[in-house]
């Protein structure tokens, strides 16, 4: 930290890079509120749980939506999880195949035997394809088609036409563009909308708008086709959404369901894959842990490929969440993964409302003051060892007192 644990980022905006402060600044009931950072993020004029700055509001759509992540639930969506792994890992296993016959493709070449491939398109295609699958019953067809394109209906009718959207590459721009966006006052947003290089991700966010919108409604139509009548077919997170009520008993507006089904998809596609990158890189940069994970995978999992299936039993090699939550150093990997890439590295502002004043490391902020902690660099910080910079799973087998778990916050505390 070489500017120290307090650097001002705006007028009034300071950066607390302090990792015991955590807690205290994202934790519920503090008194601090949300700041305008997320106004940028809603859809249209719509809230959704993410963009909820009234904690009264935020309360009810918490309570409302909580059900769709309950291990109940979590555990429902599994086999949409693991058939979408599954066609991921035909595609890797086609490849090594094709490379070790000597065969190169359009996106990997055959070396040594080897399949060379890009792999982060590759993980985005997955996570798309997951996010599709979990928010909206049917996943995009990135895996499939090994590009980044998504058929969208122009309009409801059984004949209409398609059009095809780089899904991915709309949701990258338009992130730019909005993230650029938030951290500059309301007055200077509206101004920097039409700049030139903000154009593209302007159209890019009115593009996903429409796209939501006609997944969903696509979505919806199947579900009255059915009747409700869907039996043992697997759920989806829209079907939780459905089942949401408010204190009235009443279901979630049209409105409603399309900025949290936004949220969903916008929530659980870049963070997935970014993070599983950044586990492929350093697995490849630190050989030893990769042989050291690939050995205890093996103990549990004793397949080679996809389509090494002992057909007399019930084993499969995609693995089930029952087989392998309790691998120990999956999980330290796991962590120390998102230790140094963690999906959120920026901090979440939090600013004290008026009439009050807060007090965080040893220093009081009057009101209006806008706080934020960086996970970036609290994540990389003396709490975590001398060798904080270096990916080192075993620091998680280490701490047997679980001294770290105050100060591991990847996807940030409280209300985000």
């Amino acid at each position: 930290m070489r500017l120290g644990p307090f650097v001002r980022i705006g007028p009034n905006h300071i950066s607390i890079a302090d990792p015991d402060a955590l807690e205290e600044v994202y934790k519920h009931g503090n008194g601090l509120l949300k700041s305008d950072y997320y106004e940028m993020f809603k859809l249209g004029s719509h809230e959704n749980l993410f963009t909820s700055r009234d904690k009264a509001d935020h309360s009810t759509r918490r309570r409302r939506l909580a059900h769709i992540f309950s291990p109940q639930n979590i555990l429902a969506y599994q086999p949409r999880i693991r058939n979408n792994i599954r066609r991921f890992v035909a595609q890797w296993d086609m490849r090594c195949q094709q490379a070790f016959e000597g065969r190169s493709g359009f996106n990997w070449e055959a070396k040594g035997g080897r399949a060379i491939l890009d792999i982060c398109p590759q993980l985005s295609y997955l996570a798309f394809d997951l996010i599709g699958d979990l928010a909206l019953g049917s996943p995009f067809g990135m895996v499939d088609s090994q590009r980044d394109t998504t058929n969208v209906a122009t309009s409801l009718s059984t004949d209409s036409k398609t059009v095809q959207l780089p899904l991915i590459q709309l949701f990258d721009k338009g992130a730019q563009s909005v993230s650029a966006l938030a951290v500059f006052p309301r007055w200077a947003q509206y101004a920097m909308l039409l700049l030139p290089w903000n154009l593209f991700g302007l159209f890019a966010s009115r593009n996903l708008t429409g796209f939501t919108s006609a997944a969903l409604s696509h979505r919806l139509r199947r579900t009255q086709a059915t009747d409700d009548s869907t039996g043992g077919a697997e759920i989806d997170m829209v079907d939780k959404l459905l089942e949401a009520r408010d204190e009235d008993g009443n279901p979630l507006s049209k409105e409603e369901l399309i900025t949290e089904t936004f949220g969903l998809l916008f929530a659980g596609s870049d963070t997935t894959s970014n993070s599983l990158s950044a586990l492929c890189f350093y697995l490849a940069k630190n050989p030893q842990v990769q042989i050291k994970l690939q050995s205890e995978l093996d103990e549990c999992m004793p397949f080679k490929c996809s389509q090494d299936v002992d057909l007399n039993s019930a084993a499969d090699p995609v693995a089930t969440y029952e087989t392998i939550k309790d691998l120990p150093y999956l999980n330290a990997c796991l962590k120390e993964t998102l230790r140094l890439h963690s999906a959120l590295g920026l901090g979440l502002p939090r600013i004290v409302p008026p009439g009050k004043a807060f007090t965080v490391s040893g220093h009081i902020f009057k009101a209006g003051s806008i706080i934020s902690i960086p996970t970036f660099v609290t994540n990389r910080a003396s709490v975590w060892g001398h060798d904080a910079d270096r990916f080192r799973p075993e620091r998680w087998l280490e701490d047997t007192k679980g001294t770290f778990g105050k100060y591991y916050a990847p996807f940030s505390f409280g209300s985000r």
